[in-house]
């Protein structure tokens, strides 16, 4: 076996200080479902995320529709999960895996957003999520969306604005012509 056959079937594993960049929204439970940790990130948005702290007080499952038991997570652990922080009504969506070695779950969440906007309502900046976190660059799209849909709506509102002008000179252009051919009129039988 050569060198390099060994280190593509070595275990990876990442330090606490990768770990926390790569994940600042995950949670760390015992098999009770009891918060062992948490990420920094997530840690200061539910401020009642405290270790001891049982993860069904502090959130509600949303998604799937089920009871939120070690159990159920343990069963269902291969599907999206969709958690409601009770008190700030912070969405994250993830998965949880376990770690056997250490016999605990590990929540890898991610907030769940529908505009930008919702990042100044928690306290958040595009800098509290990981660099590979698709949120945040979903955020900059529907930002940048919504910035170019302003501009489209003043643009149409100025169009509309000169087209009733034209309209109106127009308008003006024809009696003005109706008024010279009656004048012309006038002026040939004179």
């Amino acid at each position: 076996m050569h060198p390099t056959d060994q280190s593509k079937n070595a275990p990876v594993g990442l330090t606490p200080e990768l770990f926390e960049a790569a994940f600042p929204f995950h949670i760390v439970l015992d098999r009770r479902l009891k918060v062992l940790r948490a990420g920094k990130t997530v840690a200061r948005v539910c401020s009642d995320l405290l270790s001891d702290a049982i993860l069904s007080d502090v959130f509600r499952l949303l998604r799937p529709e089920m009871a939120f038991t070690p159990g159920t997570i343990d069963q269902n652990r291969e599907r999206f999960f969709l958690l409601e922080h009770r008190a700030t009504k912070l969405q994250l969506r993830g998965e949880f895996v376990i770690d056997a070695e250490r016999d605990v779950l590990i929540f890898l969440g991610s907030p769940w957003f529908r505009s930008a906007d919702e990042l100044a309502v928690f306290g958040l900046g595009f800098e509290d999520f990981a660099i590979h976190d698709q949120v945040a660059d979903s955020l900059q799209v529907s930002q940048a969306s919504k910035l170019a849909l302003a501009d489209a709506k003043k643009l149409a509102t100025k169009l509309t604005a000169q087209r009733a002008e034209l309209r109106t000179a127009n308008q003006r252009l024809q009696e003005q012509a109706k008024l010279n051919r009656t004048l012309a009129l006038i002026a040939s039988r004179t």
